[in-house]
């Protein structure tokens, strides 16, 4: 399942799966990948009765990366950079802000142009996600291990990912569950130079040491670039998991759903 706060598209928008009730009405389409698609009724909706391990799947839309890369854009989805305009006007960079994220199970499919339905832990860098308007999405990761679990810190509800044998130490971050949806934590540094989606959600670390939020943070934002052997045989002995409860739901006829902003094709595991 999804962690609280991941977006579903319904026939009334965007709203959060913990939200859903049996009878509303979502987007959906065959599960065969053939057909159009129809908003479909819920007829059953899960929360986990134990808390999971947690992993995230980071990938960009391939419309705005190739923007990003100067090569156009269809006027389709031209609408999905306004944001790099505005900026651009304003003298503002965002060029390089196109990553976005989902939280989930590692058992959770999501279907893979050109392989079908993929577990997220047999997911590879370079995969592609369909969305809901007939664009693309491709899976983007700077680790070598993929996908990546999430890992407890001495907050329940505040996870950290940091690197693990990567040439930059500094790569990793700090992801709050605190308030019903994840938000990232970043610095003052990282407010300029993240590569986040202006549609994720974050806060800035205050840099007086002495204000609550810091003195929460600070310690696990130390603990992002730390280095260590890491690899598919050993991650459950090097890795504290980190664990939320998460939600499914089960859809009429079509068993499938589009998740996140982005709409990305998901099916119902249930």
């Amino acid at each position: 399942g999804f962690v609280a706060g991941t977006l579903v598209h319904t026939d009334k928008g965007l709203v959060p799966i913990e939200q859903l009730k049996v009878g509303d009405r979502v987007l959906s389409k065959p599960e065969s990948g053939e057909g159009e698609l129809a908003y479909k009724a819920i007829t059953r909706t899960f929360k986990s009765q134990e808390k999971q391990p947690i992993f995230m799947v980071s990938f960009y839309i391939d419309s705005v990366r190739a923007y990003t890369y100067g090569e156009g854009i269809s006027d389709l989805y031209k609408h999905k950079v306004i944001f790099m305009q505005e900026a651009a006007a304003k003298g503002e960079y965002l060029l390089s802000r196109e990553t976005m994220y989902l939280f989930c199970t590692s058992d959770y499919p999501f279907w893979v142009i050109g392989k079908g339905w993929v577990p997220v832990y047999q997911l590879k860098e370079n995969d592609q996600f369909a969305l809901f308007d007939g664009d693309t999405a491709t899976i983007n990761s700077v680790y070598d291990y993929w996908p990546r679990p999430l890992e407890a810190t001495t907050n329940p509800d505040i996870a950290i990912c940091p690197c693990y044998e990567a040439e930059d130490a500094g790569i990793g971050c700090i992801v709050d569950f605190r308030f019903g949806y994840s938000q990232f934590i970043l610095d003052k540094e990282e407010r300029e130079s993240n590569t986040l989606h202006p549609a994720e959600n974050f806060i800035i670390v205050p840099s007086d040491a002495s204000d609550p939020l810091s003195k929460l943070l600070r310690p696990e934002e130390d603990k992002i670039g730390y280095a260590d052997d890491f690899t598919e045989d050993n991650i459950n002995y090097l890795v504290r998991h980190f664990y939320q409860s998460v939600y499914n739901i089960e859809v009429e006829d079509y068993h499938t759903y589009y998740v996140g902003t982005a709409g990305v094709w998901v099916g119902t595991q249930c």
